[in-house]
């Protein structure tokens, strides 16, 4: 849905008129677009988090697992609208999604109460998996739509992209350690995740009847799934991208006017209140921003060596992100259309990051005296985000 709403050229009233009606015909018990239920939809992605099954079946859980299905119904719905329209009905929709986040928290200390060695109460799941994390999980993804719309709508100034990149990293860094920790949750992947770890299995196995004991007693690292990739792929760029910003003012080739550097504080607030409204992640502020990029004691060469290693790191879970959805899906199926979208974006995003990375080595060693000329951009950049140097730092 983001997809087919986010690039140019939009579509219209009429279609996303259609789709909307498709997404919720007869209310939320009704099917969605002939596939599923809601409810039906949430219970599949509990399980692919790897939740498990008796905590499934506790009054508790399915209670949370009502209310989730019909705020998720509604983020449906809400990505049929126009792209403004999008972005306000998420920023309403942030405090319910705090309030069922206090929710989940209750639920984790009802099915998942025990007691340890020493008597004292904690909270243990069999799979490392809890209600929780998982609705932290979806509520992330909420998150990172609402931040993304700002800049497709150019809501936001150049001086501001420094900190909002700063934010969606920090964000994208919950959202990869929010998982499980043996696998990552993703309902396609699920199945892929498991023959990974079989044949990571009958390798230790064949090892270990040759008479490498070592190699057989390390544990088989599972593949990562698409969502993994492209999250820590969007990590390092934003990464990159505040990180070139500081090397640009530490050159004195990018400066913020006083009168927007004072009202920095104001709209550092303005533009993440409605991500505040959530129980989780921990909220970050002004004074956080400004001690974590403090770049007072490095050199502006070290600053964009820094930012060309992020997009390095970019470019490399893209490279094989593009390769697995050039191998995933099979000609004729429904994963194929899924797959193709996915693969354009990548494909745009791995232009941006390939760009940045050669932009922050060219200004690292012109930093250090050498004389170089400066990339061109690439066409066309990166279908929903456009090219960060090219409109902000550059």
């Amino acid at each position: 849905l983001s997809s087919y709403t986010s690039p140019p050229p939009y579509p219209g009233a009429v279609p996303r008129s259609f789709l909307r009606n498709l997404m919720a015909p007869d209310g939320r018990d009704s099917v969605i677009c002939g596939h599923s239920t809601m409810n039906a939809m949430i219970d599949d992605s509990m399980k692919a988090y790897m939740l498990p099954a008796l905590a499934l079946e506790r009054p508790e859980a399915l209670t949370l697992a009502k209310g989730v299905a019909k705020l998720a119904l509604e983020y449906f719905v809400t990505l049929c609208y126009n792209l403004g329209r999008q972005r306000r009905r998420l920023a309403h929709c942030m405090e319910e999604w705090g309030q069922m986040q206090a929710h989940a928290d209750q639920v984790d200390q009802v099915v998942f109460a025990t007691l340890d060695r020493t008597g004292r109460p904690v909270l243990a799941s069999p799979t490392k998996a809890y209600f929780s994390a998982w609705l932290l999980d979806r509520a992330l993804v909420m998150v990172d739509r609402f931040l993304e719309l700002g800049f497709q709508l150019r809501l936001y100034a150049p001086f501001e992209f420094s900190m909002l990149y700063w934010y969606v990293d920090y964000l994208h860094g919950v959202a990869l350690s929010c998982q499980p920790a043996s696998f990552y949750g993703d309902s396609p992947d699920f199945i892929e995740r498991q023959m990974v770890a079989e044949k990571g299995k009958a390798l230790q196995k064949k090892k270990a009847k040759a008479g490498d004991k070592q190699a057989a007693e390390r544990p088989a690292v599972p593949e990562p799934t698409r969502r993994h990739l492209f999250t820590e792929a969007h990590q390092s760029i934003c990464r990159g991208m505040f990180r070139l910003v500081a090397g640009l003012e530490k050159e004195g080739l990018y400066f913020v006017q006083p009168l927007h550097q004072a009202s920095l504080p104001s709209r550092f607030t303005r533009r993440f209140t409605p991500v505040v409204r959530l129980d989780h992640p921990q909220p970050l502020s002004y004074d956080n921003f400004l001690e974590s990029t403090d770049a007072t004691q490095f050199h502006a060469q070290d600053l964009y060596a820094a930012a060309a290693e992020s997009f390095l790191q970019g470019q490399k879970a893209l490279e094989k992100l593009v390769v697995k959805l050039k191998t995933q899906a099979a000609p004729g199926t429904d994963e194929t259309l899924s797959a193709e979208a996915a693969l354009r974006e990548a494909q745009g995003c791995l232009a941006v990051a390939t760009f940045d990375g050669l932009v922050c080595s060219a200004l690292r060693d012109r930093a250090s005296g050498a004389s170089v000329q400066l990339p061109t951009p690439p066409e066309p950049a990166h279908p929903r985000w456009g090219d960060p140097v090219e409109d902000g730092a550059g």
